[in-house]
C-alpha cells in the first residue's frame, strides 16, 4: 500500500487497539492490532508509519481523534496508555493541536506527524452528524453501534466483534467518500465494495 487512497479508522478499549487501512481501488484491507492477545510488534508499526506516510489517508473526525492516538500508538505507548488518551480526546474533549502538550499540560505528549489526511468530517453537509447517521442518510446495509461499552476489558471473541465493527465504520466512511460529489474526484478510482473484516 503505497501512493494510494486508503481509507482508515481505529478502535481503542482498555485492553484492545486497532487499525484498519481499506483501499478502495481494490477492496484490499489491512489491519493491525495491538492487544493482550496480540501485542504489535515492531515490524508492524514499521508498516503503519509507512503506510502513513506514503499514502493519502481518508478518515471520519480522522484529525480530532485517529491521528493523535496513531501518534501515540507509533511513540511506544501499552493498551493502558492508549486507553488513556482514548479518554483524554474524547471525554476530556482534548483539542488535536494539543497532543504534543506534555501529559501534565493536558496533552498527549506525542507529536502528531504531517500526513496526507482527508477529514470527511469536515466537508460533509452537517460537521455535527455521526457516522452511524450518515450510514442511514446513505443507506448503507448495515448501520452498526460501537459492540461494547469502551471502558469494558474485551474477551478475544469481543476483540473479533470490535474488528467486525472497525469494518464496517471503513465501509462506511469509504460510500461518503464517494457520495460527496466534491471535492477531490481525481482522488475517486472505484465504487467501494464491503471492508468488512
Amino acid at each position: 500500500m503505497s501512493g494510494d487512497v486508503l481509507i482508515s479508522d481505529t478502535e481503542c478499549y482498555p485492553n484492545f487497539w486497532s487499525i484498519g487501512f481499506y483501499r478502495p481501488s481494490d477492496g484490499r484491507l489491512k489491519v493491525f492490532e495491538h492487544s493482550v492477545r496480540k501485542p504489535i510488534t515492531e515490524r508492524e508499526l514499521d508498516q503503519v508509519r509507512r503506510i502513513m506516510a506514503q499514502n493519502q489517508i481518508v478518515g471520519y473526525n480522522f484529525l480530532n481523534y485517529d491521528a493523535p492516538m496513531i501518534a501515540a500508538l507509533l511513540a511506544g505507548r501499552d493498551n493502558r496508555a492508549l486507553k488513556l488518551a482514548n479518554d483524554r480526546i474524547i471525554v476530556g474533549n482534548m483539542k488535536p493541536w494539543f497532543a504534543d502538550k506534555p501529559w501534565a499540560e493536558g496533552g498527549l505528549g506525542v507529536t502528531v506527524p504531517r500526513w496526507d489526511i482527508v477529514d470527511l468530517m469536515e466537508p460533509q453537509p452537517n460537521a455535527f452528524a455521526s457516522l452511524k447517521a450518515l450510514a442511514g442518510r446513505m443507506h448503507a446495509p448495515k448501520m452498526q453501534d460501537l459492540p461494547y461499552d469502551p471502558d469494558k476489558p474485551l474477551t478475544e471473541e469481543e476483540m473479533d466483534m470490535v474488528l467486525s465493527y472497525m469494518g464496517n465504520d471503513l465501509d462506511v466512511t469509504a460510500r461518503l467518500w464517494f457520495n460527496l460529489e466534491e471535492p477531490w474526484p481525481s482522488a475517486r478510482r472505484s465504487a467501494p465494495s464491503t471492508a468488512s473484516t
